[in-house]
């Protein structure tokens, strides 16, 4: 089955990340790789083929953390709740990449139809800093305005922008089963 069957499957539906949207490190996970997670929850899988993969995420996923009754998934399902923000440092001087990396941004190739620019994805309640920040340190100009894009669990992962990032990369096709949980 190729990327674009199983994209259509997806259109419309909520989506969580849960490399990104659970605190790995606060429930005691020394990393966000599926292997260091299984590992670390004290489960084995035969790995590297996507059902095996997704059932061995749905066991760590399952597993009550430090709050008895408290499950990696509820924390996913309730980010999936909440919207983010994505921050679009364009324009940023080419000097200051290394503190845009530093602080957490990435590259965008402008393949996700933006300009190419450093850009985040931030909780609502760490926007206005994140902005003071860009405006003082990177920018250094108190009326930059970088574009901001609020994102819900509807557009934040959208299949077809996964599958892009996954092609340029090289990811394998069965992988997007990984990249987006349905809640």
């Amino acid at each position: 089955m190729g990327i674009r069957p199983l994209t259509k499957e997806y259109t419309g539906k909520a989506r969580a990340r849960s490399v990104s949207e659970i605190d790995w490190s606060l429930r005691g996970f020394e990393g966000t790789k599926l292997g260091y997670l299984i590992g670390q929850a004290a489960c084995f899988h035969e790995g590297h083929r996507a059902v095996d993969d997704c059932f061995a995420l749905l066991e760590v996923l399952a597993q009550d953390g430090a709050e008895p009754g408290r499950t990696p998934f509820a924390d996913l399902y309730e980010a999936s709740q909440q919207s983010r923000f994505r921050i679009f440092a364009e324009n940023s001087p080419f000097d200051m990449k290394d503190h845009l990396k530093a602080r957490g941004y990435r590259w965008s190739d402008g393949s996700d139809g933006h300009s190419k620019s450093w850009l985040i994805e931030l909780d609502e309640d760490a926007l206005d800093e994140e902005l003071r920040y860009l405006r003082s340190e990177i920018y250094r100009w108190d009326e930059a305005d970088p574009p901001v894009k609020r994102l819900t669990a509807f557009d934040r992962s959208r299949p077809e922008l996964l599958a892009a990032r996954m092609a340029h990369s090289g990811i394998a096709d069965s992988r997007l089963v990984m990249a987006a949980i349905i809640v």
